[in-house]
């Protein structure tokens, strides 16, 4: 999955193995940006950012968008294609 500031890739599974993680990626230079995991708490996909990155809104955006797409399939709701995002 990629935006053309972002890339998505599935790299593993929580501790419990019920959810999963996917590595954040800059586009361009491959370097991890962050990881998309589940809250339990909070019943949903969050970011967590890698430290001493910085975002502009679009990239923030791509991010929020998979987070809320990732939360829908997994509580089984139905997921209507983001544009642009290739997911």
């Amino acid at each position: 999955m990629q935006s053309y500031l972002v890339k998505y890739e599935e790299c593993g599974l929580s501790h419990s193995g019920k959810t999963k993680i996917w590595s954040v990626k800059n586009s361009s230079s491959d370097f991890e940006v962050g990881r998309i995991k589940w809250m339990a708490p909070w019943r949903k996909y969050v970011f967590e950012p890698a430290y001493n990155c910085v975002f502009d809104p679009d990239c923030m955006r791509d991010i929020a968008t998979i987070c809320e797409l990732k939360t829908n399939e997994h509580m089984g709701r139905i997921v209507v294609d983001a544009v642009s995002t290739n997911v």
